[in-house]
């Protein structure tokens, strides 16, 4: 399976968010390209007092425009996220395409930044996200999401091999990325794919750094601090090999 991960500078114009996807995606993303990924609210950046006036339904202009990707182009589309109202509240949802264009799944992220007050202005989600690419259950979780070890286990439980993570992470803990980003893959013995953005907001920045690892914990891909479009071909069949070989999943005892 190849993956494009577009490792995107995010700015707070929604307009030109949109514009800069669809010209990259034109421009960069080949033929046998079979899954694109995007970052956590890529759209429209991290400013939580904008979300209700940039906020949209699904299906709306953006997942529209992420649905004709996937169509015309041919692949699944791990559509970052977006801010989603849907009665009377936000969400940062992600939104799945698979190759007609058509919502194959409907991500909302189930933790919350409380931190960052991401809490007081969205609604936490409250169902796991799984999908099949193919023969292969996928599933996604948002940025914070991967702190929470729980979170990935129940999904494990259900046949995921893949997991993808879209994030806007920053820079400020980025030592905290590259192990819980190892960790989940090893632990859970899944390829673990992030797409982090870059840019600023604030004066924090946010540094890339995308990751590709493999159900060892070997990196097999990582991005540099800029924009960049990454491309990456994983074998899935290592998943089995490494459940077959050396499975910890079945010893364990909680959850």
């Amino acid at each position: 399976m190849k993956v494009g991960i577009l490792q995107l500078n995010v700015n707070e114009e929604k307009e030109s968010n949109l514009r800069k996807v669809s010209e990259i995606a034109e421009e960069k993303v080949e033929d046998d390209l079979d899954v694109l990924i995007l970052p956590e609210l890529w759209s429209t950046d991290v400013d939580f007092s904008d979300f209700d006036k940039l906020k949209e339904e699904i299906p709306g202009k953006t997942t529209d425009m992420l649905s004709s990707i996937a169509e015309s182009m041919d692949l699944y589309v791990i559509g970052g996220s977006i801010v989603e109202s849907k009665n009377a509240s936000l969400y940062n949802s992600c939104v799945v395409f698979d190759r007609d264009g058509e919502i194959r799944d409907i991500y909302r992220k189930m933790h919350l930044f409380s931190h960052f007050g991401e809490d007081e202005v969205l609604s936490p989600g409250d169902d796991l996200s799984i999908f099949k690419l193919g023969s292969i259950k996928a599933a996604v979780g948002i940025c914070y999401d991967l702190r929470f070890p729980l979170f990935f286990d129940k999904l494990i439980k259900r046949g995921v091999k893949l997991i993808f993570l879209p994030a806007a992470w920053p820079e400020a803990r980025k030592y905290h990325w590259r192990v819980l980003n190892r960790s989940r893959a090893i632990e859970n013995q899944v390829y673990f794919i992030s797409c982090n953005r870059v840019g600023f907001f604030e004066g924090k920045r946010f540094f890339g750094k995308s990751m590709v690892v493999d159900p060892w914990g070997r990196v097999e891909e990582i991005g540099a601090e800029k924009e960049q479009f990454l491309t990456t071909e994983i074998d899935l069949g290592l998943v089995d090999e490494v459940r077959k070989e050396f499975n910890t999943i079945k010893d364990s005892k909680l959850g």
